[in-house]
């Protein structure tokens, strides 16, 4: 079951995109990192509701920025496991070449055995 949805996963797409993804995602995380503190509130009459309000935006502020750190992580971890994949694929196709030239040579070394006697 687990081959066929990785045969249907469109590889070359992947791998061709991964660049983007992965400049997206440090983008992301550079613009969620570097982005100012909110303004101090000046009111004289600073009510508890109006901080917790302000607490809660930093606590989402501060989650959004770890999420931003996450998501360049996992992006550089598809970028390196693409590359591994690709990797392994023109290995696949070496070995599959070296199998076939060998199992030729051999079927020609029989053939050539058969007929010799």
């Amino acid at each position: 079951m687990w081959l066929r949805l990785v045969k249907l996963l469109p590889w070359r797409t992947i791998i061709a995109t991964t660049p983007k993804i992965v400049d997206a995602a440090r983008t992301l995380y550079e613009a969620r990192r570097r982005a100012a503190p909110p303004p101090e509130f000046r009111g004289s009459a600073r009510d508890d509701s109006t901080r917790d309000l302000e607490y809660a935006l930093a606590t989402l502020e501060e989650y959004a920025t770890r999420q931003a750190a996450v998501v360049a992580q996992l992006a550089a971890q598809v970028e390196a496991m693409t590359g591994a994949i690709e990797i392994m694929r023109r290995r696949l196709a070496l070995a599959l070449a070296a199998s076939l030239v060998a199992s030729g040579l051999a079927l020609l070394f029989a053939l050539v055995a058969f007929f010799r006697t």
